[in-house]
């Protein structure tokens, strides 16, 4: 038995299980798929902003429930590392309910682990100070905004869904 380039399982394998690399499999499983289905790539997208200094920012949310640790909420200028939602997560009930607050809890002061975080006055409970950690402080110092400025910019920006780049295919 060979595969449509001619090689047999044992051809260059010695487990005789797989033909040729893993990336020439998804590639040649990509160009023989009908051009008008749509891919798990074209199905996702991220959520973005574009920054007039920093460019196009991203959501990134990451899950903590596998180690008993708060879920995570930022931002990063790093479409690499943002969260992939699928096409339709706003018009999907639950999706929507579960990820629409994210601006919310990227400057929830309330969560000690998150980069936001103020400084308030017990009696009139003021805000005195915010200060940022992580990469919000790092886009923070890059985008030459105070940290109010950029906390007020990222709150009232209009973030709008992107196709997802392609995922990079390493084959080791």
């Amino acid at each position: 038995m060979t595969d449509q380039k001619g090689r047999s399982p044992q051809d260059g394998n010695p487990n005789g299980l797989l033909y040729g690399s893993a990336k020439e499999r998804m590639q040649e499983s990509y160009s023989s798929a009908p051009k008008t289905e749509r891919t798990a790539e074209s199905d996702e997208v991220l959520v973005s902003a574009n920054h007039p200094t920093l460019g196009p920012l991203y959501w990134v949310y990451t899950s903590n429930a596998d180690c008993n640790y708060p879920d995570h909420y930022t931002i990063t200028d790093w479409s690499e590392v943002a969260t992939r939602f699928p096409h339709y997560w706003r018009e999907h009930e639950h999706l929507h309910w579960v990820y629409r607050g994210h601006i919310g809890k990227v400057f929830n002061s309330d969560d000690r682990f998150g980069d936001y975080s103020e400084v308030e006055d017990e009696e009139t409970l003021e805000t005195l100070e915010q200060s940022l950690s992580g990469m919000l402080a790092g886009l923070q110092a890059k985008s030459g905004q105070t940290v109010n400025e950029f906390v007020i910019w990222i709150s009232k920006a209009d973030w709008v869904d992107v196709p997802a780049p392609a995922r990079e295919i390493i084959d080791f």
